[in-house]
């Protein structure tokens, strides 16, 4: 006989409901569910610290009364027990041998026979005395999400007592110190109410069958009308709704999705497996096929400095939107063999005229040279071996070269840029060391040799006047410059108008086809520079045995 008392009831901070001392609960016979459910599953117990090495699935209570278990199935086996789990408590389902050794965790269900628990996964059920399911759960190693715990010793704990039908997004493996938490607060628990995003996934799986992924499982005969999704450009409603699994659906349509659009994808007033409705919308894009010439190699530091990293640059020189998961990025070795990489796992789109560096490291690349565009770079599990010297680059497209790259003899630290979009990058004539100006590399940015329509050099001096007073206004000299062409080398002086040299900005360095010079006002010496009427000359050499001179004339002021 149970004995029946009134209780009060409190709540903690996790929503836990705890009972005030000396108190019993009811048992209620009209469970809902959810009001019990699985929180911890230890499936592979082999390596746990302090805890018993035996398998163990935990219940909990997250209702605000108590409920006997008596006559409840778990799997495939009746509980006969009458046990009685009240609100906020936990219940340790084991093996009968295994019984007393979790008995010093708190209340424990023993079953003679054992359904074992597998490794790599398996369905779990619970019902009730009147045959209603009120948790399953199916479980996999993959849901550790950590290689080292799914080999054993660690369970699996639900992170969320308050959020359902959500699979693998609610499960990871447990961080406390012994392996597990039988009997008490889930290490990993977390009870906040983050929203969601329904849709998670989309697969094209041809022009007319569309694959929609899930977060939550849904109610599979609510998800099963048609009239509960839609697509735009023209598409319209699917024709036939066809349930993959719980999380799943494939939808076929009259008209089909065509290359080069982007899509939204609405479905609507579906329902959870807890009945809860919902409504959500994605998008996705369909690339279309590239040819040779779209997607260019444009730039590659094969030879870093000392605790640096290869990259390579790639633009889009097309009027298409590129899927750079559909490309690969490879190189051809001395002995013949090609090793190749895909760029990236998950759709990565780069519009026409757009730059996107690719390197393992961005973080070393934007420490050794200057990058104005973070969002550019894409980080890579691991690039094709380019050698130092005499190595190439090459992209593909489902088998096919799209283009490819041939350098020679590198200098360390100083990446080799393409001149001409137009012209190929296995051409010698083609290929430029990056302009000690630029840094000695441009990653994600123009080329600082690329090539330009001007006949003649343009040099440009922003202000005529500057004042190095640290005012915001002015106080620098700039020089803007473009050149026809790469291949110069440069001397910039800054004389006195009495003819004195106060400071050598470059002396026989490589220049950028662009780009922009400074002075701060100060001499080779350290020194600021008296206010006064100041010459900047300039000397270019081209490699072709070109030579030209500049002078232009500017007043540095100082304030009274």
């Amino acid at each position: 006989m149970i004995r029946i008392i009134l209780v009060t009831l409190i709540l903690s901070g996790f929503g836990k409901a705890i009972a005030l001392p000396g108190t019993t609960f009811l048992p209620r016979t009209a469970v809902q569910p959810f009001d019990v459910v699985f929180n911890e599953i230890m499936a592979n117990p082999n390596g746990v610290n302090d805890l018993p090495t035996a398998e163990y699935v935990e219940l909990y209570n997250r209702s605000l009364a108590a409920v006997s278990l008596f006559g409840w199935k778990y799997r495939t086996q009746t509980i006969s027990a009458n046990l009685v789990i009240n609100p906020g408590e936990y219940v340790l389902i084991c093996r009968k041998s295994d019984s007393v050794a979790f008995s010093a965790y708190g209340k424990v269900i023993a079953l003679s026979t054992w359904p074992a628990l597998s490794n790599t996964g398996a369905a779990l059920s619970l019902y009730n005395l009147q045959g209603q399911l009120i948790d399953e759960v199916t479980y996999s190693d993959s849901w550790y999400r950590d290689n080292q715990k799914m080999n054993g010793g660690w369970s699996l704990e639900r992170i969320n007592t308050g959020a359902f039908c959500m699979g693998a997004d609610n499960w990871i493996a447990s961080t406390d110190k012994n392996g597990g938490t039988p009997g008490k607060t889930n290490s990993v628990r977390d009870e906040s109410t983050a929203e969601k995003k329904m849709i998670n996934s989309l697969l094209l799986v041809d022009s007319l069958q569309l694959e929609i992924g899930f977060s939550v499982s849904v109610d599979q005969g609510v998800a099963a009308n048609v009239t509960h999704y839609r697509a735009n450009n023209g598409v319209g409603l699917p024709n036939k709704v066809t349930i993959q699994n719980d999380h799943t659906v494939l939808l076929g349509f009259d008209k089909p999705f065509n290359p080069g659009h982007f899509y939204d994808i609405v479905a609507e007033n579906l329902a959870d497996c807890a009945q809860n409705w919902f409504n959500s919308s994605s998008s996705f894009f369909i690339p279309e096929t590239p040819i040779m010439g779209d997607l260019l190699l444009n730039e590659i530091l094969s030879n870093p400095n000392t605790g640096g990293v290869d990259f390579v640059e790639v633009y889009n020189a097309s009027q298409k939107i590129l899927d750079l998961s559909r490309f690969t990025l490879g190189s051809l070795r001395n002995n013949g063999n090609f090793s190749q990489v895909s760029i990236s796992p998950v759709q990565l789109l780069v519009k026409p005229n757009e730059y996107r560096v690719l390197t393992i490291a961005p973080e070393i690349i934007r420490q050794h040279y200057h990058c104005p565009y973070p969002d550019v770079f894409i980080k890579m599990g691991s690039l094709p071996p380019f050698i130092n010297d005499n190595g190439n680059a090459v992209i593909k497209h489902n088998g096919k070269t799209i283009d490819s790259l041939c350098y020679g003899e590198t200098s360390k630290g100083v990446s080799v840029e393409r001149i001409q979009f137009s012209k190929a990058a296995y051409l010698p004539e083609n290929l430029h060391y990056a302009a000690s100006t630029a840094g000695f590399a441009t990653p994600g940015y123009k080329n600082s040799e690329s090539m330009d329509s001007l006949q003649a050099p343009l040099f440009q001096l922003v202000s005529k006047t500057f004042s190095p007073d640290q005012d915001g206004f002015e106080d620098e000299l700039q020089l803007k410059f473009t050149l026809p062409e790469s291949g110069y080398m440069a001397s910039v002086e800054i004389y006195h108008e009495s003819g004195l040299l106060i400071r050598r900005l470059l002396r026989n360095q490589s220049i950028a086809t662009d780009g922009l010079l400074t002075w701060d006002g100060y001499t080779d010496g350290n020194s600021i520079a008296p206010p006064g009427i100041y010459i900047i000359q300039l000397e270019l050499y081209h490699l072709n045995g070109t030579r030209k001179h500049y002078r232009k004339g500017f007043v540095l002021a100082r304030p009274f």
